[in-house]
């Protein structure tokens, strides 16, 4: 009976079953190795700020976030970490971003970096959001 892999999941490897054969499951702890060390390696990739924003360009020419009438615009976007991969969004208003429209981005990403099994985090920020950090320091 074939398993039902969350949504989440979709994008990362499926460890295979063990087989039966122990000379077999040394080939499948080599290859589950091989893959830990692949994904390792995606999650640590860094992008240039430029790499980043022809990305987030090309993204938004095909497809503009927007919410309730209303358009919101992305600045620019950066990478602020690695494991994950985690890229800070500087755009007009948060509020108008919906889910989908980070979905769509987040597998943008995925198909033109270097970030294709990994989970990627992306934090929006607004002048808004950027106002009360300031007061906090």
């Amino acid at each position: 009976e074939p398993r039902v892999r969350p949504p989440a999941l979709a994008a990362t490897p499926s460890p295979l079953s063990p087989p039966a054969e122990p000379r077999l499951r040394r080939a499948a702890a080599d290859d589950l190795i091989d893959v830990a060390r692949d994904l390792f390696e995606q999650g640590q990739q860094r992008v240039s700020t430029g790499d980043l924003n022809q990305v987030l360009e090309r993204a938004l020419e095909a497809r503009q976030p927007s919410s309730k009438g209303y358009r919101a615009r992305v600045k620019y976007a950066t990478q602020a970490e690695v494991s994950p991969p985690t890229f800070v969004l500087f755009v007009n208003d948060k509020r108008h971003i919906g889910k989908d429209w980070l979905r769509y981005l987040t597998n943008r990403l995925r198909e033109e970096l270097p970030f294709h099994e990994v989970p990627l985090r992306i934090v929006l920020k607004d002048p808004k959001t950027l106002s009360e950090e300031a007061a906090q320091e």
